[in-house]
């Protein structure tokens, strides 16, 4: 019971780990996409946003793993070699987050910038009207 309860543990805070990670690349992406495209306020809040709804929805989805995590544990006896194999995937699976989220910000500090140029910007009556 006491390896269950460390393995647990183990897990948990690797998700916890990848919150926090996540949340730091937040703001960097936050800052390098308002440094290089924030020419205006409205400009600077589409770039915020976009890349605060990606961490909002992967902190919920992590969250959610948390609580999962803790009642897998409680439900299952990990007693065979496939259920710890199986949570030690997990735990690679959490750890490959931050990579794949770096990339999603990157892109999203971009998309935030092209969606104000498309919607927001001083000729965009231009384009809109030709749609």
């Amino acid at each position: 019971a006491r390896r269950t309860e460390t393995a647990r543990n183990i897990l948990v805070k690797e998700v916890m780990k990848v919150q926090t990670d996540i949340k730091a690349l937040m703001f960097k992406y936050i800052q390098e996409g308002v440094g290089a495209r924030g020419v205006s306020v409205l400009a600077t809040k589409t770039i915020i946003d976009s890349i605060k709804d990606i961490w909002l929805s992967l902190n919920g989805d992590l969250e959610y793993a948390k609580s999962s995590i803790q009642e897998l544990f409680y439900l299952l006896p990990l007693d065979t070699k496939e259920q710890v194999q199986t949570m030690v995937e997990i735990v690679e699976v959490v750890q490959r987050i931050p990579a794949k989220t770096e990339v999603l910000l990157q892109e999203a500090t971009q998309d935030g910038y092209q969606q104000y140029v498309r919607s927001s910007s001083w000729d965009s009556w231009k384009r809109q009207g030709g749609d």
